[in-house]
């Protein structure tokens, strides 16, 4: 692992816009399934000023401080990682590289995690420390990883890539370079989206005649599939402490998707009034739920749902 010096942010005058409340039932249109209707929920599209895409990824919150990390793209067309904490946006960028994306904040908005890509196109994963220091992760031997979420322990989870392309789950224990292999049983592939402090995991993995589901497990292995009724994809990428978990689902694994929120065995629909699409990434404690939406002139614009 290397260091680098100090967090690179650059702030923007610029904050949350269209706060849009939405009450009642959404009909989820042709990709019906059965699950229960959208509870009332107040939407906040998140924009980063001047992208031309962004997307919300992940929650934190402690002593009121909200803080949500994601990415977008600027007007060049640059990935650009970003942290929302309260309204004031500003970006993170690895030092050095062609393109980084923020994925993953635990809890109590202590560590930020994502990956970067070098100036020959490979993902690395990194760790934003509150010293501001960004630590480089690299599954040993693995042609590309990627971090994708933290918990306050400092417990590094996401997926990396084989020298044969297949694609585990990865864990590193307290972040200490300590790294393990998690496959779901059977998988052709599978990635770990979330942990949260209780150690819980969520996650997809693709089974062998292709098709992709949501997986959840804890203690260092994911065993549990997590399927919307009758959707033909699921994927779930967060978790919180009270093992609530979201995603998106969708007929088709090529979408359009909707958002989902799993408390239980209970499935509750997520979708962003008017969108095209909507998918959900990450949930709080207090279960404040971000995501991405798709409006209908083909933009995707960041969400926070609560």
């Amino acid at each position: 692992m290397y260091r680098f010096p100090a967090r690179s942010l650059a702030l923007f005058n610029g904050s949350m816009v269209a706060r849009i409340l939405f009450w009642g039932a959404l009909a989820l249109g042709p990709a019906a399934v059965q699950t229960q209707s959208q509870v009332a929920l107040t939407f906040t599209a998140v924009n980063v000023p001047g992208a031309t895409y962004t997307e919300a990824n992940a929650i934190g919150g402690v002593n009121g401080l909200t803080e949500i990390v994601g990415f977008y793209i600027d007007s060049t067309g640059v990935d650009r990682g970003f942290s929302d904490l309260n309204g004031t946006i500003a970006t993170i960028n690895f030092p050095g590289s062609t393109g980084t994306r923020a994925y993953g904040i635990d809890l109590n908005n202590f560590y930020i995690v994502g990956w970067y890509t070098d100036s020959k196109r490979v993902a690395h994963g990194f760790e934003l420390e509150p010293s501001g220091t960004f630590e480089t992760i690299d599954v040993p031997g693995a042609v590309w990883t990627r971090a994708l979420s933290v918990n306050d322990d400092g417990t590094i989870v996401g997926a990396y890539a084989d020298t044969a392309g297949i694609v585990h789950g990865f864990l590193d224990q307290d972040g200490k370079g300590t790294i393990t292999t998690v496959d779901f049983p059977q998988a052709a592939l599978t990635e770990i989206n979330g942990i949260v402090n209780l150690r819980y995991m969520s996650g997809i993995f693709v089974d062998s005649s292709g098709v992709e589901h949501g997986a959840f497990g804890g203690d260092g292995e994911l065993t549990t599939a997590v399927n919307v009724p009758g959707a033909g994809l699921t994927a779930a990428n967060g978790v919180n402490d009270a093992i609530d978990v979201v995603g998106y689902f969708g007929a088709k694994a090529n979408g359009p998707f909707h958002g989902f929120l799993k408390q239980g065995d209970q499935f509750q629909t997520i979708d962003f009034p008017d969108a095209i699409d909507t998918r959900c990434n990450g949930i709080s404690d207090s279960v404040e739920i971000v995501g991405r939406y798709t409006d209908r002139k083909g933009v995707v614009h960041g969400f926070i749902a609560n």
